[in-house]
């Protein structure tokens, strides 16, 4: 194979902005869609999406993760990626927080909630993040796995076409 058969080491930042890019295309994708069936009088309701878009987001990542070092991380090293990826997951959930309802008249701006329903935004946003991580990390493992099935099947096929010819 090309590029992909050499190992290279992957830096975290660049899995963070591989699994930011699958969720966030995902979820443009989802809201499209949503967008599209209200358009036809049908309501698309899935409180899972999200989980199910990180899940995604990070089995793509461990595949490219392990496609391009050709080896499986140290378990730490796995926990660290999971937990930057849902790092910036949540700075981009806090962002959302702050400045949508701030930019539409129609929500109350953030600024004008009481302390207590800022400080349980707060809560919510933390407890969905850290449910997040092993997620994330089940996600990361299992799209590693899938790497090593994928590398397993492609020496297989060589070492095939070594025994027919010789």
């Amino acid at each position: 194979m090309g590029a992909g058969n050499t190992a290279r080491p992957v830096s975290a930042m660049r899995l963070v902005i591989h699994f930011f890019g699958v969720w966030f295309g995902g979820m443009v994708l989802f809201g499209l869609l949503a967008f599209m069936a209200a358009g036809h009088g049908i309501e698309l309701r899935n409180d899972a999406a999200g989980l199910i878009l990180v899940f995604i987001a990070s089995l793509t990542s461990g595949h490219l993760w392990y496609r391009r070092e050709n080896a499986v991380p140290a378990p730490g090293r796995m926990l660290r990626a999971a937990l930057l990826c849902m790092l910036f997951l949540a700075i981009f959930h806090a962002a959302v927080i702050v400045a949508i309802p701030a930019r539409i008249p129609q929500f109350p701006a953030f600024g004008r909630l009481s302390q207590s329903g800022r400080e349980m935004l707060w809560v919510v946003l933390a407890g969905a993040a850290l449910f997040l991580v092993p997620v994330a990390r089940i996600g990361l493992g299992l799209g590693i796995r899938q790497g090593c099935k994928a590398a397993e099947k492609v020496a297989e096929r060589a070492a095939r076409k070594v025994a027919r010819q010789g």
